[in-house]
């Protein structure tokens, strides 16, 4: 990885990640070069406890996500967003319905706000 110095201050290391802005990130980098919020700290676990503790923590997670409880939440969200597509679908259809028969599409709005 190349360094990255700020222009502000030429010689001052910066992070240079992609922000969300499309800029680089400002913050002073520690170990790793990226900055704290960029991932430069930590490397991961080193010692054969934190390894031990790591998976540990991972075997719950998955444990958790795959939960029948968790299960019928994405059974619901996946029933809302086929419910979403399907409006949207019917929509497009009446739209092009009413441009058939000549209006334009400003009038669905109206009937839009009855569903």
């Amino acid at each position: 990885m190349t360094e990255t110095v700020s222009r502000k201050k030429p010689g001052k290391p910066i992070c240079g990640a992609r922000t969300r802005r499309g800029t680089r990130c400002q913050c002073k980098p520690v170990r790793g070069g990226r900055c704290k919020l960029h991932g430069g700290a930590s490397t991961g676990p080193t010692t054969t406890e934190g390894k031990a503790q790591s998976t540990e923590n991972l075997k719950r997670a998955r444990a958790a996500l795959n939960s029948p409880l968790h299960a019928e939440a994405r059974r619901e969200r996946a029933l809302k967003g086929w419910k979403t597509r399907r409006r949207a679908a019917e929509r497009r259809r009446l739209i092009e319905l009413g441009r058939q028969a000549g209006m334009s599409a400003w009038w669905f709005v109206a009937v839009e706000k009855t569903w």
